[in-house]
């Protein structure tokens, strides 16, 4: 991707990297994103710190490339690593979902209890279709399934 959505507007967010088929988000040293994909419409995005609102233009922006893969595409979800998240990233989040829902499939990973508060107010509005993981290694191997290496 070239113009990063987030930067666009005044973002609290800044790509601090990128190659091919990654890019990494931040909004300070203890909060960041990182988005994998592949060329069949796997879209991995990795929060560690607090979820701001900010970081969902850029994981939306490539959920919508994912859609031109030319087959289903998976949104997988690795909020392990985030305690808590604004209201905004849920909103946008679950919006895109929600308009996309009959195009994608999600899963998702968290051990927050808040998380997985958000999460279960976002399967209301998918209609149940997020695949929630409360065990790290079962969502592990979703990603492993669908064409992206594991993370450490």
């Amino acid at each position: 991707m070239s113009a990063s959505p987030a930067s666009a507007k005044s973002s609290t967010v800044k790509m601090a990297e990128s190659g091919p088929l990654f890019e990494v988000w931040r909004h300070s040293d203890k909060c960041s994103m990182r988005i994998d994909w592949n060329r069949t419409g796997a879209v991995r995005i990795t929060v560690t710190g607090h979820g701001h609102a900010d970081y969902s233009q850029p994981a939306l922006a490539r959920w919508d490339a994912a859609l031109g893969s030319g087959s289903r595409p998976v949104m997988l979800i690795d909020f392990w690593g985030m305690p808590t998240y604004d209201s905004g990233m849920r909103v946008q989040m679950t919006g895109w979902g929600v308009k996309h829902r009959s195009e994608a499939d999600f899963y998702v990973c968290t051990q927050s209890k808040i998380v997985l508060m958000g999460l279960a107010v976002a399967n209301i509005a998918l209609s149940g279709l997020l695949h929630v993981f409360e065990e790290r290694q079962q969502f592990d191997i979703a990603c492993v399934k669908k064409g992206l290496p594991l993370r450490k």
